[in-house]
């Protein structure tokens, strides 16, 4: 049964009023950014960050930035950039370019998130209509924690593949689950306890 506003394909289904809500998140951290930016101008000899691209790229983003840019060094200070894992950066890299990479990964990490919330819906609530404000997806989203899914961090991708590792794992699709785990090994040294985990509760029978 097909409830309404709800669009059903396949084995998922999608809330357009979650995809609502992080568009009207996604717009409003840009918002913010760039009001930041154009309102609390800094010092000229500051390292803090003067565009909306740098606000959403800073503290972590600043190392992914020059990672995706330049690669990783054994120069000097530059050697701490190895406690940074790749995955990140080189999509970003890949996406943007040299010149690019950091718009490229915070678009990215802020369509990993929608991913992210969707999966989480379809892993918890399965093809059952329910209420935008019952749904876990949207709950995720309106955390205030939230902020870090929608920047130039590692937290999206690296959630995105732990959920989408335990929504493979009731469809069948234990080998794709297993690829996700590893993949996510290379975004985080942090991935293999909450992946073995939801990959042993997405195996369950919901």
């Amino acid at each position: 049964m097909k409830s309404e506003g709800v669009t059903q394909k396949h084995n998922y289904i999608i809330s357009p009023g979650l995809v609502a809500c992080w568009f009207i998140a996604v717009l409003t951290v840009w918002i913010l950014a760039a009001g930041i930016a154009e309102f609390f101008p800094l010092a000229n000899d500051s390292n803090v960050p003067r565009s909306a691209i740098e606000i959403l790229s800073s503290w972590d983003g600043e190392h992914y930035t020059e990672i995706a840019s330049n690669g990783y060094s054994i120069d000097g200070a530059d050697r701490r950039r190895f406690a940074f894992f790749p995955l990140l950066p080189t999509v970003a890299g890949l996406l943007g370019g040299q010149s690019h990479a950091a718009l490229a990964g915070i678009l990215f990490s802020q369509i990993c998130y929608l991913g992210c919330i969707i999966l989480l819906n379809n892993i918890v609530l399965g093809k059952k209509p329910t209420p935008l404000h019952l749904q876990p997806g949207f709950w995720l989203l309106v955390s205030p924690l939230s902020f870090f899914f929608l920047v130039f961090y590692t937290e999206s991708l690296f959630l995105f593949l732990t959920i989408a590792n335990g929504f493979c794992s009731p469809q069948g699709m234990f080998q794709v689950g297993i690829c996700f785990r590893n993949i996510a090994r290379a975004d985080t040294p942090n991935s293999d306890l909450p992946a073995n985990s939801i990959f042993m509760v997405g195996s369950a029978k919901f």
